[in-house]
């Protein structure tokens, strides 16, 4: 449930589909990450994002004008977004919600020491386009587009 003034909203947000193996996403972030607690897989870094590509997304009816390759389906949304949350508890999620939020977890090296690297950190994250890539392996890792 969520309040906005005098409005109420209830149900879930959506969630981003997983990135398949040896695939990429491209998202904006949206706002600041927290952590939730899930049913089924318990304690998940979450991240409001903006999706402009993702492969897992090809069954999207995409305007004709915006498909990036007919026969992969894989649908380029030119100057459009799909607004969901980034939720997993991949490393890369980790590192980033303790660098930028949360400074307090032991295990996880405290970037925010040097601040030019931290207001750095913060203009990406608020700014900018970020690939989201996932290795056959199953490890992800994050940067910027």
């Amino acid at each position: 449930m969520s309040s906005k003034d005098s409005t109420f909203g209830f149900g879930l947000r959506p969630t981003m589909d997983e990135v398949p193996p040896g695939q990429h996403a491209i998202f904006r972030f949206t706002g600041p990450g927290k952590i939730v607690t899930t049913e089924k897989y318990g304690e998940k870094y979450s991240f409001p994002v903006e999706v402009s590509y993702h492969p897992s997304y090809d069954t999207l009816p995409p305007l004709s004008s915006n498909v990036v390759d007919r026969k992969k389906k894989e649908a380029q949304l030119d100057g459009q977004t799909i607004t969901c949350e980034w939720e997993t508890k991949c490393q890369s999620a980790k590192q980033l919600y303790y660098a930028l939020f949360d400074a307090s977890e032991p295990n996880v090296v405290d970037m925010t020491r040097d601040d030019k690297f931290a207001l750095k950190l913060e203009k990406h994250y608020e700014k900018d386009l970020w690939r989201l890539t996932r290795f056959d392996t199953g490890a992800y890792w994050l940067e910027v587009e």
